[in-house]
């Protein structure tokens, strides 16, 4: 999924639009990443959707239609969109990639703890 947003700075509390692109990386998992554009080679940040990540939506005073992504870090990230219906498919998508690294994860660990090398008699 990809898409423009508006992304609240962590430093600077001031909104900017970003366009957003959730993909997955095989040598990090399920990502968020925000440029400045979609053509822009700089990616301007990554917020990793790890298995203990959190998606919820929340109130502003500024803004409608705002959302927070929690990473397992304790990093949070307030995006708003320009209607409910784009939230909710936002939020919907990075709910299912957490999903997916619940699940990983755990079918991962259920093997790593299924295999043990047998005692030698």
């Amino acid at each position: 999924m990809e898409g423009y947003l508006l992304k609240k700075g962590n430093i600077v509390r001031q909104w900017r639009k970003r366009f957003l692109r959730l993909s997955y990386r095989f040598d990090a998992g399920h990502v968020v990443e925000y440029l400045a554009a979609p053509l822009d080679p700089t990616v301007k940040g990554t917020v990793h959707l790890g298995r203990n990540a959190a998606c919820e939506p929340t109130q502003s005073s500024s803004k409608q239609f705002v959302f927070t992504v929690r990473t397992g870090a304790g990093r949070e990230y307030d995006f708003a969109a320009e209607d409910e219906s784009s939230r909710d498919a936002w939020m919907v998508a990075i709910k299912t990639a957490i999903f997916d690294a619940v699940i990983h994860s755990e079918s991962i660990g259920s093997v790593e703890r299924s295999w043990r090398p047998r005692a030698s008699t």
